[in-house]
This record gives C-alpha cells, sequence and structure tokens, in this order.
C-alpha cells in the first residue's frame, strides 16, 4: 500500500511540477525519489526507506536535516513575527544578523542587504556597484569582469558574469556579456594576474567590478586555486579603483576551513554575497555586505541615488533567525576547527581515487574504473533502496553519481581505517587505557585539531607561574623579573594591612561563605563591603546602593542579562570588554554597536529609534582596556538623557585611579544621573578580587531578584570581602592619594619613552599603555626579547585586538619605580 502511495505521488509530481535544472524526460528512466521527512545527514520516503543526502540538499543543509536549535529558534521566532515589509519597517533578526556578519569581517564591511538566493545577491552586488559609479559622477563605468568557467547564478544579470556554456548558451541575445579573463585554476596565479592586469590597464576607467568565487570554482568543476590570487588581486582592484565582489554563495560559512573564504588571502572585498547555508537549508535567505562607504554613496535627499530593489520577503524574520541559529552553532561547536579535521579526512580517503584517475590514461582504463566504482556505489545503496530501485540506478549511465557514490563509498571505508589506525592508541591513552566512544574520540579529535591550528596561527595563550606575593618584582619559574603585565595599578596586592584584614577575615568568619548569598552565604563581612561601596562609588545618584560579585565578568553578564532582553535596544561600544559582549548577546536584546567612541554615530542611531518605546541601554567600557584611551563619559549622559536611556559603564580600570580619591571615573567628570548603572572592579587597584554593581536602590533590588550569575552561585569568601574593606579604607586615604600621584608620574614617563620607539603608541593618559607591533610574530619576538632583559610584557594578540595590531600591553602599577621604567627603555632601544 505504501509502494502504491509512492508511485503515486511520483506520478502526480511528474505531471505537475517543474524541477530546476533538470531534463524532465530524463525521468522516464531515472526515478524520481519521493522525500517524506529528514533527519540529520538522512532523507526518508513516504515507505521509510532512507537516503543519504551526501549533496547536502544542494550545498545548503549545515546541520542536517531538522536540526533540534534551528527548530527551536524557528519556533520561538514564529510565536513573535512571522513577516514584516522590510522597506520602512525593521525587526530584531535582521539587525542582529547584519551586525553579527559585519562582526565577522572586523566590520569593514558595515552594512548588509537582504535578498532570497545567490543569484539575486549577485545581481545586487553586481547593480550597487554600477550605481556607486553613476551616484560618484562615473557613470562610465558600466562594464564588469569575471573568470573564465566562473558560474554566478542563472538570472540575467547573474548570467552575464557566468561563462559555463551549458547555462548561458540559450539566453545569449537577452545576456549583456562580461569581459571574461583567464582562472588563476586554469594558467596559474602569476599568469591569471597578469592578464587582469592587462584588462585593467585597457578597460578600468570603464571598469565597475570583478567579480570572482574566492578559492574554488564550484560548479565549473571545483577547480582550486591558491588564495596569493586573492590578496594580488585585491591589490590590483585598488591600483585601479575597480570594485571586487566575492561570491562567497558556495563557499561561504565555513566551507573553506574559515568563515569566509576570503579570510584566508587576507583580505575584505568590496561586496560580499552569501547565501545557502546562511540559513542552515531552512529558507530561502540571501546577504551582501557591503563597505559604509559604498552604502554611504547611495544616503541622499534624492530617491533616485537611492538603491531601488527589493522582493516582498526581503530581510524576513523566519529566514534571519534561523540564520542567527546557524551563527549560534558555529560559536557553540566549533564548527570550523571540526571541519579541518573532517577535510584532513577527505583529503585521506580520495587520494587513491586522485591518483587512480590520474592513471586511467586509456579509455579502457576508464571503464574499467567506472565499473569499479559502480560496484562500490552498488554496495553503498543496496541497504539505503529498494532492491528494484537500486538496480535502476546502478545500470543509469551518469558518470557523476558513479563518482559521488564511489567517493563516499571510499571516504567511509578509508576514514574508518584511518581513525583506527592513526587514533587507537591516543584514544587508549587519553582515557587512561580505557576505550573512549566514537563520539568522544572526534570530540578529542576536534581539540586536538582545533589546538594545532592555535600554534600554527601563533595564538596560543600561555600561563607563567608566579612565586610569592603579586607585584611590580616577581618570581616567575625561579626567575626575578619585573613585571608589566599585572592590573595592580595602585600596587595594593601585597600591602600588608590588606594581608592582615585578610587574614583576620578568615579567622572571624572561616574559609568559605557555604552558600549563595540567598542561600545562608551572605556574610556580615558582605553586608558591610557593599554599605562602605555605596557611600564611596555612588555619588551619581540619590539613592545609591551597591552589590557585590564574585568576578568582574559575572558583574557584567548579571546587569546587562537582568536589564534587557527581547525587545531591549542596546547600543555598545565596538572595543568592549568580552563579558559586556557575551551579557549583551545571551540577552537576546536587539544590539547596535557603535564604532568607537563616535557619539556622532550614537547620536544617529538613537535619534532614528526615537519613536521606539523600547528600553533603551548604552552600555560602555570607561578605561578600554587594550587601548588605554578614556569614553566620553560626559556626552554619553548628555546622550542618554536626551533619549531616554539608561547607562551601564563598567569602570574596571578607573576605578581606585580616576576621580577624588580614586571614586572612579563619573566622580572624574562630576557626572550625575538616575539613569546610570555603574560596575566597578575590585581586583584591579583595589588588589584583591571580586566585583560590585552601584545604581539606584531599586535597580540593585531588581538584579538581587533576576540577576542569574548573583543568584545561582557561591559567594565569595567572607574573608575576601573583609580584605577589600580594608583596601577601600587605604584608597580613599592620604596613602591612596600618595600612590594614585606616583602612578601619574610613571604614566607621564612611559608615554614620553613610548613615543621614541620604532613602534606606535597609543596615546593614553591611564595606567594601559599599549605599543602597537603589527603582526603576531613579530610581537611575540620583541616580547621574548624583553623577557630575555628580565621584563615581562604581555603580547596581545588577536582575537582580544583587531588583525594586524598586535601589541605589547605595558601596565602600570604604583608598585613599579622610575628605575623599572629606565630598565624597559634601555631594552626596548636595544631591540
Amino acid at each position: 500500500m505504501k509502494a502504491e502511495a509512492n508511485q503515486d505521488r511520483v506520478v502526480r509530481s511528474l505531471a505537475a511540477v517543474w524541477h530546476p535544472c533538470t531534463q524532465m524526460k530524463h525521468h522516464e528512466h531515472v526515478p524520481l525519489v519521493p522525500i517524506a521527512r529528514g533527519k540529520g545527514a538522512w532523507l526518508y520516503d513516504p515507505e521509510g526507506n532512507r537516503y543519504l543526502d551526501a549533496i547536502s540538499s544542494w550545498w545548503v543543509n549545515l546541520f542536517g536535516h531538522a536540526n533540534d536549535d534551528i527548530n527551536r529558534a524557528l519556533m520561538d521566532q514564529l510565536d513573535t513575527l512571522e513577516h514584516a515589509m522590510h522597506a520602512g519597517c525593521t525587526h530584531a533578526p535582521a539587525v542582529e544578523l547584519a551586525e553579527r556578519l559585519s562582526a565577522l569581517t572586523r566590520r569593514t564591511l558595515g552594512h548588509a542587504f537582504f535578498a532570497s538566493d545567490g543569484a539575486s545577491a549577485v545581481e545586487i552586488a553586481l547593480k550597487m556597484s554600477f550605481h556607486f559609479w553613476r551616484n560618484r559622477g562615473h557613470a562610465e563605468k558600466r562594464e564588469f569582469a569575471c573568470l573564465a568557467n566562473s558560474y554566478h547564478g542563472e538570472t540575467l544579470g547573474a548570467l552575464g558574469v557566468t561563462d559555463v556554456v551549458l547555462f548561458k548558451d540559450a539566453y545569449d541575445a537577452l545576456i549583456r556579456h562580461a569581459h571574461v579573463v583567464a582562472s588563476p585554476a586554469a594558467v596559474g596565479v602569476d599568469d591569471a594576474i597578469a592578464a587582469m592586469r592587462a584588462l585593467f590597464e585597457e578597460r578600468a576607467s570603464n571598469l565597475a567590478a570583478v567579480i570572482v568565487e574566492p578559492l574554488v570554482q564550484c560548479a565549473a568543476g571545483m577547480l582550486m586555486y591558491d588564495a596569493s590570487y586573492l590578496t594580488r588581486l585585491r591589490a590590483l582592484c585598488d591600483e585601479f579603483a575597480v570594485h571586487l565582489i566575492a561570491d562567497e554563495i558556495a563557499v561561504g560559512c565555513g566551507r573553506t576551513g574559515t568563515f569566509f573564504a576570503c579570510e584566508q588571502a587576507g583580505i575584505w572585498p568590496d561586496f560580499i554575497c552569501l547565501s545557502k547555508g546562511i540559513s542552515g537549508g531552512y529558507l530561502p535567505l540571501s546577504i551582501v555586505l557591503t563597505r559604509d562607504e559604498i552604502y554611504a554613496a547611495f544616503y541622499d535627499d534624492d530617491v533616485t541615488r537611492g538603491f531601488l530593489h527589493s522582493h516582498w520577503y526581503t530581510g524576513n524574520p523566519l529566514a534571519c533567525r534561523a540564520a542567527l541559529a546557524t551563527l549560534d552553532l558555529f560559536d557553540s561547536a566549533n564548527v570550523l576547527a571540526e571541519n579541518r579535521r573532517k577535510s584532513a579526512l577527505l583529503r585521506e580517503a580520495l587520494q587513491p581515487l586522485f591518483d587512480a584517475c590520474a592513471r586511467a590514461q586509456s579509455a579502457q582504463q576508464r571503464n574499467d574504473l567506472r565499473a569499479r566504482c559502480r560496484h562500490r556505489r552498488q554496495n553503498l545503496l543496496a541497504p539505503l533502496l529498494r532492491q528494484s530501485d537500486a538496480a535502476r540506478i546502478a545500470d543509469a549511465p551518469h558518470r557523476h553519481d558513479d563518482l559521488h557514490d564511489a567517493t563516499v563509498h571510499s571516504l567511509r571505508r578509508r576514514a574508518r581505517a584511518a581513525r583506527r589506525a592513526h587514533a587507537g592508541h591516543a584514544r587508549r591513552h587519553a582515557c587512561g587505557g580505557r576505550r573512549m566512544s566514537t563520539t568522544s574520540q572526534a570530540l578529542y579529535e576536534t581539540l586536538k585539531q582545533g589546538l594545532a591550528d592555535i600554534d600554527a596561527r601563533g595564538l596560543r595563550r600561555r600561563r607563567k607561574t608566579i612565586d610569592g606575593a603579586c607585584s611590580a618584582h616577581l618570581t616567575v619559574d625561579g626567575r626575578a623579573i619585573v613585571g608589566f603585565a599585572s592590573n595592580d595599578y595602585l600596587g595594593l596586592t601585597a600591602h600588608e594591612a590588606i594581608r592582615a584584614a585578610l587574614a583576620e577575615g578568615a579567622s572571624l568568619y572561616g574559609a568559605g561563605s557555604g552558600g549563595s548569598h540567598l542561600l545562608g552565604g551572605h556574610s556580615r563581612a558582605h553586608a558591610r563591603l557593599e554599605d562602605d561601596l555605596a557611600a564611596f562609588s555612588g555619588g551619581f545618584v540619590d539613592n545609591p546602593r551597591a552589590l557585590y560579585f564574585s568576578t568582574g565578568y559575572m558583574a557584567n553578564l548579571a546587569v546587562v542579562t537582568a536589564l534587557a532582553g527581547r525587545g531591549t535596544l542596546v547600543y555598545s561600544d565596538a572595543p568592549n570588554h568580552a563579558s559586556l559582549i557575551d551579557g549583551v548577546r545571551l540577552s537576546r536584546a536587539e544590539t547596535q554597536i557603535y564604532p568607537h567612541a563616535d557619539m556622532d554615530a550614537l547620536d544617529a542611531m538613537l535619534d532614528a529609534s526615537r519613536d521606539q518605546a523600547a528600553t533603551k541601554l548604552i552600555v560602555t567600557d570607561t578605561v578600554f582596556s587594550m587601548d588605554g584611551d578614556i569614553a566620553p563619559l560626559a556626552r554619553l549622559v548628555e546622550l542618554a538623557e536626551k533619549y531616554g536611556a539608561w547607562l551601564i559603564v563598567d569602570d574596571a580600570h578607573g576605578f581606585g585611579v580616576l576621580g577624588p580619591q580614586g571614586r572612579g571615573a563619573l566622580a572624574h567628570y562630576a557626572l550625575r544621573s538616575p539613569h546610570l548603572v555603574y560596575v566597578g572592579k575590585l581586583g584591579k587597584a583595589a588588589g584583591v578580587s571580586g566585583a560590585f554593581v552601584a545604581a539606584d536602590v531599586t535597580v540593585v533590588e531588581w538584579l538581587i531578584q533576576r540577576a542569574r550569575p548573583y543568584i545561582f552561585t557561591t559567594a565569595s569568601a567572607p574573608a575576601v570581602a573583609h580584605a577589600v574593606s580594608k583596601s577601600i579604607e587605604i584608597i580613599a586615604g592620604d596613602e591612596g592619594d600618595q600612590r594614585r600621584a606616583h602612578l601619574a608620574s610613571l604614566i607621564e614617563t612611559t608615554r614620553a619613552m613610548l613615543k621614541k620607539t620604532r613602534w606606535m603608541p597609543v596615546d593614553s593618559h591611564t595606567a594601559v599603555q599599549p605599543l602597537v607591533i603589527g603582526g603576531n610574530d613579530e610581537t611575540l619576538e620583541i616580547a621574548a626579547a624583553l623577557d630575555k632583559h628580565g621584563l615581562w610584557v604581555p603580547a596581545i594578540r588577536p582575537p582580544t585586538v583587531p588583525q594586524n595590531t598586535s601589541r605589547l600591553r605595558i601596565s602600570l602599577s604604583g608598585a613599579h619605580s622610575q628605575d623599572d621604567l629606565a630598565r624597559l627603555d634601555y631594552a626596548l632601544d636595544t631591540l
């Protein structure tokens, strides 16, 4: 009965449905497979027969069918908003998706335009480039260039930059043809660049853009070329003022080992076209990412200078939400490292097939190879298909299918053998001689590959073990060194009075708290410290209260997630600390990231949302930890008041150092507002550990009720709170003033010293004094050279700072002397 129903569906489909990229007459002998459902890597027909979706439903299903995470995201979105027109309206999924994709380009491409499919994205990029040049007064730049054998879609504009005869011949009379230039996959990088240069020298004044598929020309037969071609092509486009369009529709979303293929060349194009895998295979979606300067060329009162392109479902919330869930999976599952591991297995498994093809010179040899492939393919498909269908497909003379099935069979067999041969010993050793499951072994191999990748890029973080108390003068691994790594800005970590207070606190209150603050762990020492902190740093509100946290990360996470949620608008400075960024992400608020300290940009963002009833939060560091500069706090307070927003400030590097008596950055600028929330850190200038939030009493009470990082963690030891109270007493007294004055003199000496070096100091007036070197390797070499001089100056590298801005971060302490700085000065002079 099921078989008859199956056949009925096929007959009805052939009678009514016109399938894409298909000669429908072929289905007279090639069976049309009815699909009822999918799960993971498998598709199932109504009879329950399963089929391995080895083409991932045409390259779109990154994480398999019916992925639980994407399903949950879409169910949640269905309860909120299924669709709203994107002209004149906006919504959280589109905004967050645009921001997150821009962040993946390190905000080089700052604007996103939404469409439905890959060909549409290509059309949009072509139109944008053409229209950009017209708006800029260069209407003559209306030609395009593409690579030989390139494929960019099947709409008319996309066919114009496609060089695959099969797709374009029938429509030749309708097409506006592009210049076709030799591909590096065919002639090599040097000759391909020479050919492109020749075209540019002749036609650059008329060329709007060149479009390429980065690294792999997929539809041409997976033709591959070296990443150096993209690097040189980017330079060529810059030299001749021609846009570079990267069609990452097939190669993007992690398929080449990085999220964007262009990353492997260290370049960013003027446009990125993204589709296929971005929505996880769930809903039609494509995105064009472009630079802010291109967007600016369309920003005008004249409607004809605007970009007039749309479809009814532009920026559909469901599709955008599926894409956000897809990005979440990339973040949570170490996908790129796992892809690199699988790539190595694929390479090993396919090598024999490649070698066999290379040796097959004669027609007879090629026929023998095909026969062996069919045999392997039939062995693979037999458990998956009904016997009659398997036999019919086995006899069908489709070479692509033959090779594809043989490849899958070879991969499975050889991958199993490779795992047994190469991982067995390591697996037993890692488990203390016990067998490790296939799943746990896959994770283990993923972690190993991820660490190897970190090492290869010079990005592994390493710890140094300190003997004795933290101070400016340390013993590290048995060596005496001068440390410029800690945040002990006032030199209080080894202060005798604070150490004595810690011991006294342990004597009074015991070694630990015994529970969370709400379940028996809130001691008199905690309560007294919160009163001290409210009085010390809460002068910006009339009725202040403070709440003590175990760590600064928890404090920021607690504040943002408790005050923001779906429907909240959050405005965040681009280089904010990771804890603020993570808090914003976890809150699921609609987020807008403004360029660093750019108050005009923030003003414009706030003004654009003036009519929205949503709660608005601005979040910022006060002193930025990697640059040492101070946020424009007075202007931030002004904008918050102007637009009815709340302002959350993380004063990690300002508390204890800035303002009268070290009361912090808000006191430094004498700022007051009932809509301020202040986060201070107690492990830096205060010299102990923990953090606190100071705000109006109502805000703090809300945090006690709703801040999960506060509610669901054991309170820190009361002895620590007792020691912090002593630290606050010192910071607020005469000794604190003396230490801040000494630190100020060290800062001025260091500023003058760094200006003499051959590298680039950041203009900082705080205890954070960065010296930008540039590349990872050079930065590590300089840090190692300083280490030989007995100086510990940490190298800060991506992803903590942007690419090509690796730096030495010199952190000054009140425990340093002018002699310590002279020693650092001498060492830098010798490099």
